[in-house]
């Protein structure tokens, strides 16, 4: 069977591993970025490919990887792709699905990686205002596959590759089909219940915004210092739980079982010695954090997208399963004053989909359907 080919969306952190490691895997890759950037974080890997260094155990390999088209043409970046990749934070996702919408075509399956909460409802959106109505599948994951950072305009370097990671198309009626496609380039990936199961899993969402908050002071001052290894102390452990409990009380009442960041964190990084009886010492020690500096900026994505598109969705959800969500509220309305920042009015929560009028069950219906 001929191997896939995929289309990368996005010229980051994350865009670069997924591209240079597909390439690296045999598949044919195209990249993309909007015509605004390309020069800056796409034109280099044109020319001369991405260098792909790991760190930690895991099972990838580093090399050179050529990629066989670098693009800020929309249309010649998807053109025959089996799978899209965006990857890019998620208020970039509305911009790069304008500018894709209009190309895609029968059969194509678009992953959000991630989606964080409602981008597979944005990007269903935008479809329609292009009046594309071509059969494609929009699907999530819960995360972005892989833990790095670019340290050149043509290198990226890995430290986590997440074991088990969970998928779900929308509506979820196509999952399954779509899971088993894209188990040809991932086959690690697992099923989700739907995209309100991988909309609520993403970690980000428990784990940034409260360290940013609560290390405020130290992220402003002079120095470095490591996020998770010296930023998650005992109090600030016990906040993310808090986070962490509310979370997983509105999964249930919207009938998930959603799996608990400490079980998370070690089944996509036990592989790399990730360990720890609970969620705030896995957190502090996980060896594939070891590099991870914190911000030196309260106006950094750990707040503009963790936040309005983690965080406030996850306040507007408890809101209609009835589910009190204090801690995530109170680490809202602080990360608000911090940054200056109208991050209600930028949230992608139900209401700012255009789905603020739903009740419980048929939100539940129309991700199911």
């Amino acid at each position: 069977m001929a191997k896939a080919k995929v289309c990368i969306l996005g010229a980051g952190n994350g865009a670069f591993a997924y591209a240079a490691d597909l390439k690296m895997k045999g598949f044919h890759v195209s990249m993309f970025e909007v015509q605004e950037f390309y020069e800056q974080n796409l034109s280099a890997v044109a020319k001369g490919g991405i260098d792909f260094n790991i760190r930690n155990n895991l099972p990838i390999c580093g090399g050179h990887a050529a990629i066989d088209l670098a693009t800020d043409d929309p249309q010649a970046a998807v053109s025959g792709a089996d799978v899209i990749f965006l990857v890019v934070p998620s208020f970039a996702q509305k911009a790069f699905a304008k500018a894709v919408a209009p190309y895609l075509t029968d059969g194509q399956i678009v992953v959000l990686g991630p989606s964080n909460f409602g981008g597979a409802f944005e990007f269903a959106n935008i479809m329609e205002e292009a009046g594309n109505t071509a059969d494609i599948v929009l699907a999530e994951t819960e995360c972005m596959m892989y833990s790095g950072f670019k340290d050149s305009p043509t290198s990226v370097w890995v430290s986590g590759y997440k074991m088990g990671m969970k998928f779900a198309a929308y509506p979820a009626s196509k999952t399954a089909a779509a899971l088993r496609a894209v188990q040809q380039i991932y086959p690690e990936w697992t099923s989700a219940v739907n995209v309100l199961e991988t909309g609520m899993s993403n970690v980000n969402t428990v784990f940034h915004a409260p360290i940013m908050v609560l290390n405020a002071g130290r992220v402003e001052s002079p120095g470095e210092f490591l996020f998770y290894w010296d930023g998650v102390t005992p109090g600030v452990g016990r906040v993310i739980e808090q986070v962490e409990a509310e979370r997983l009380a509105i999964g249930r009442r919207l009938g998930l079982n959603l799996k608990p960041h400490l079980q998370v964190l070690i089944d996509w990084y036990g592989i790399s010695g990730c360990k720890g009886d609970t969620l705030p010492e896995a957190m502090a020690t996980n060896p594939v954090y070891q590099w991870d500096t914190a911000p030196s900026t309260m106006q950094h994505r750990f707040l503009l997208e963790d936040v309005p598109y983690g965080m406030i969705p996850l306040e507007s959800l408890g809101k209609i399963t009835g589910v009190p969500t204090p801690a995530t509220t109170a680490i809202i309305e602080l990360a608000v004053l911090l940054t200056g920042l109208d991050l209600r009015g930028a949230a992608r929560d139900l209401t700012n989909l255009g789905m603020g009028g739903l009740s419980l069950e048929q939100l539940i219906s129309l991700v199911n359907a």
